[in-house]
Parts: structure tokens; C-alpha cells; sequence
């Protein structure tokens, strides 16, 4: 099967990536997040998965490192939509509903070093405010 990204004999790409990434430069980490949803319906091969697993876990790094500086971002999102199109050797080309971003909560777990607190303070919290926000001690 000839890869999508050729245009007869030579390595260019069908697509304008600069007009699709300008389309999509307001909000390049919400782009970004909706390839990573969808990226998988469209490759037909494994080996191919991977390297664009790669492309996109990379380009996840550089949104989160660089998450205060809009222009930085460009670059992340150029990086995720030109390997997405290189590396997807083997197109599925049949029709795939597109799915939204899954919104994950980034929790921390709490420690005693990160918030000054003891166990038995928390546990005190408890007992002040008669709640049980935070773990209730089970004494036998």
C-alpha cells in the first residue's frame, strides 16, 4: 500500500500542514489533546502506532513544559500534526466518529512533606469540624 504522505515518486506531504496548523494555533494543546484521542481509529499498523504514540507523548511534554508561552506551543503542535501525517504508513481509510478530549483530574496524593501536616492533624480536622473529610482512623 503507498504511503498517504507521498505525491507521486517525491516525500511531499498532499496536505498544507502550515494551513491546518494555523487553523488550529488559538488552542494548539486542545488540538493536540483530540489527536491523542483519535489517532488510533486512523493507522493500520502497529509499528506505525508507535512512532506516532511517540511524536505525541513528546509533544505532550513540551505543551505541559511550555503551558505559559502561547508562541512556544506552535512548535508542539507543528511536531504532533506533521508526525502524525509522516509516520501513518498504513491509512484506515473508513469512516471514524470523532471523539472529544477526556477531561482527566490531575490529583496529587498528599503527603506530609508537601502540606506541613501529620496524620493526626488531619484526624483533629476531622474531629474540630465533625466531618470526615479526611480518612476516618478505625480503632479496635
Amino acid at each position: 500500500m503507498e504511503s498517504n504522505k507521498k505525491v507521486g515518486n517525491s516525500w511531499r506531504l498532499c496536505h498544507d500542514v502550515g494551513k491546518l496548523v494555523d487553523e488550529f494555533a488559538i488552542q494548539p494543546s486542545m488540538f493536540v489533546s483530540f489527536l491523542f484521542e483519535n489517532y488510533l481509529n486512523y493507522f493500520g499498523e502497529l509499528t506505525d502506532v508507535f512512532r506516532a504514540s511517540e511524536i505525541l507523548s513528546i509533544c505532550a511534554v513540551l505543551l505541559d513544559k511550555w503551558s505559559g508561552d502561547h508562541e512556544a506551543l506552535i512548535p508542539a503542535l507543528w511536531t504532533a500534526v506533521l508526525g502524525l501525517m509522516v509516520f501513518n504508513e498504513h491509512k484506515v481509510s473508513k469512516w471514524n466518529q470523532i471523539r472529544g478530549p477526556v477531561k482527566l483530574n490531575k490529583s496529587t496524593q498528599r503527603s506530609e512533606a508537601a502540606s506541613g501536616l501529620c496524620p493526626t492533624d488531619y484526624y483533629y480536622y476531622n474531629v474540630v469540624t465533625k466531618s470526615s473529610k479526611f480518612h476516618k482512623f478505625q480503632f479496635d
